[in-house]
């Protein structure tokens, strides 16, 4: 199944919303690119926030822009408008084809309006160094090119990241981490960076937070506690020098966006690294 994404042209700065900055940097707009096949980012009649060959990637269908009428952006109402395009997008997205779609937002925090999320259980999955993320001044061609070229490789990264989620899903215990520790997730992570290493010599890192949907009711007695797995199997990464990748996952109740029962990922919150990798 093809990958979709919806993003929000904005960085959330705190988890209030009131503290935000228009704009996606480069290094998030090339990491879209090259991990999702659809990328939505909702756009206003006030502020319209543009992305690198935007004409050109609308003709190609990669990305699509759809255009909201808003009264006012910022002051007491902050980042709210901006948040509901998003949201609205997203639940018109996930109940045409759950599973293919997610929300994202890039940053340190995410923030759901009220009004459009839900509040609901959820684990919380924190994956650091995971993405290889091409830099800033790559070429578009050479981000697409590689992109088909390496389709398997990337197609892998996702599914067992689709699997993990599952894991957690079934079982989300302590044990689940030393199972983790052998788990093929670690190795298509080192796959990708080798791939990607191999077409760039300069690369980013990218932390991703993934909000997994949770019954509780299945669960509730089976854990008491974080956990956290420091070291998924990735010589690749410590080869750069770079921590090595690691998963935290967490389970808590609060809100996240409107979903149908079926989607099992609900959100993810990117941050891209500022400081180069240098392949060897």
């Amino acid at each position: 199944m093809d990958k979709g994404i919806i993003v929000s042209p904005i960085e959330i700065l705190a988890s209030d919303g009131f503290s935000f900055r228009t704009g996606i940097s480069l290094e998030s707009f090339n990491q879209y690119l090259l991990y999702w096949n659809h990328i939505v980012i909702p756009t206003n009649n006030i502020v319209h926030v543009g992305v690198p060959h935007e004409d050109l990637l609308v003709e190609q269908k990669i990305i699509s822009r759809p255009k909201f009428s808003l009264r006012s952006i910022g002051g007491k109402e902050g980042s709210k408008p901006l948040i509901d395009c998003q949201m609205l997008l997203a639940k018109y997205y996930m109940d045409m084809e759950p599973g293919k779609w997610v929300l994202a937002q890039s940053g340190t925090h995410s923030y759901f309006t009220e009004d459009l999320a839900q509040s609901r259980n959820h684990i919380q999955m924190e994956l650091a160094n995971i993405l290889p993320v091409p830099p800033s001044g790559t070429n578009l061609e050479d981000i697409l090119q590689f992109k088909l070229e390496r389709k398997d490789e990337l197609d892998a990264l996702w599914y067992y990241l689709d699997k993990v989620c599952l894991d957690v899903q079934k079982e989300p215990d302590r044990a689940l981490a030393q199972r983790l520790a052998l788990h093929d997730f670690g190795k298509v992570v080192e796959d990708s960076m080798r791939v990607t290493s191999e077409r760039w010599r300069c690369l980013q890192l990218s932390d991703v937070k993934v909000q997994v949907s949770l019954d509780w009711k299945t669960v509730v007695g089976a854990f008491t506690a974080p956990y956290a797995l420091d070291s998924i199997p990735n010589v690749f990464a410590c080869a750069f020098g770079v921590a090595a990748s690691s998963l935290k996952v967490n389970w808590e109740k609060g809100l996240v966006p409107t979903a149908p029962d079926e989607q099992r990922k609900l959100s993810y919150l990117t941050s891209v690294k500022k400081n180069l990798i240098l392949a060897a």
